[in-house]
């Protein structure tokens, strides 16, 4: 039995509002996911920031590094996962149907062109702060040896 054009264009159309529903709960679960990280991200950055203002005296130099790029590293997985959800938002509401999808096929590629793009940004941001926190405490330790 041979299948027309038009009959797998219909099945992939049923298929596709069969599926509706699974993408609502996976546009949930994903907000619910991003929103959990963010809490523990925080929470992360919150605990680090306590010890550095309170027990910096009382910590060696490469421990006070290692709560720095905790804090840089969680900034930067806060701002990546800022950025996937607007992509994915994006590309939600663009892919709402079969038709849209192939109708904006070249603002999906740019959109997950630019998405790629920024978080490259994002990322040799975050490489720039440990890089020049790595500077300074070589600087630090080549002035206390003077």
């Amino acid at each position: 039995m041979t299948v027309s054009k038009e009959q797998e264009l219909e099945a992939f159309h049923q298929r596709f509002k069969e599926m509706g529903s699974l993408k609502e709960l996976l546009l949930e679960l994903f907000h619910e996911d991003t929103h959990d990280l963010r809490a523990r991200l925080r929470g992360m950055a919150g605990y680090a920031d306590m010890v550095l203002s309170d027990d910096a005296e009382n910590l060696d130099e490469d421990s006070i590094d290692y709560l720095r790029t905790v804090k840089v590293n969680g900034k930067r997985l806060g701002e990546e996962l800022t950025l996937r959800t607007e992509c994915f938002k994006k590309l939600y509401q663009i892919c709402s149907g079969p038709e849209q999808f192939d109708s904006n096929k070249h603002e999906i590629v740019s959109l997950l062109g630019e998405y790629s793009f920024n978080k490259a940004l994002i990322n040799k941001a975050a490489n720039k702060e440990l890089c020049e926190l790595n500077i300074y405490k070589k600087m630090q330790a080549e002035f206390n040896r003077e």
